[in-house]
């Protein structure tokens, strides 16, 4: 069954690392960037204002340690699984569309990026739904173009992508709770 399931996800792997040009290198090349997205963390950050005012700061620090702890326990799953990247295997290296030659560490499961991308995307979403509709739509989005960027740059396998999406969207909604119900201090209003 486990070697069923590493063979399938090679393949998809294949099949989606396959579909490459100048343009979609480019554009999946940007995605995986994290300064592409600044004016979506501004956005979040003037959201965040808006919502908490001088509470702000829990809300970052929140963020923060929520980030720590999903690359890390990235980290450690890559070092405890060893599983190459697609670029380092043997038989699919040669195979592996790369782009700008950039491959990454040894091992890559699972992918830092999903799990970062879908932390955020959870713990945002968590915050703001019943407020701003769209944040969503937005949020996921942007979780699933980091994510899926990986498979097409030829550093991370589909596998790699969604168990870092579970891990990041569990570690987004235990932080978003934790957040809400235990740090946000209520504001009182005068009456």
């Amino acid at each position: 069954m486990l070697e069923l399931l590493i063979e399938t996800d090679q393949q998809l792997f294949l099949a989606m690392n396959g579909m490459h040009g100048v343009v979609s290198d480019f554009f999946w090349f940007q995605f995986s960037k994290h300064i592409i997205w600044l004016p979506l963390y501004v956005w979040l950050i003037y959201l965040m204002w808006n919502e908490y005012k001088v509470q702000i700061w829990k809300a970052i620090l929140t963020i923060s340690l929520l980030i720590l702890v999903s690359d890390q326990t990235c980290n450690l799953a890559k070092n405890g699984f060893q599983r190459l990247r697609p670029c380092h295997d043997p038989v699919l290296g040669p195979k592996t569309h790369l782009v700008n030659n950039h491959c990454g560490g040894t091992y890559g499961f699972f992918s830092g990026h999903a799990a970062n991308s879908f932390a955020l995307f959870a713990f945002i979403t968590s915050l703001f739904r019943k407020r701003h509709r769209r944040i969503e739509k937005v949020m996921l989005l942007y979780a699933l173009f980091v994510s899926l960027s990986r498979v097409f740059l030829g550093v991370h396998y589909p596998l790699d992508i969604l168990t870092g999406a579970l891990c990041g969207s569990l570690y987004g909604i235990l932080f978003g709770q934790l957040f809400l119900q235990y740090l946000l201090t209520p504001v009182k209003t005068e009456t």
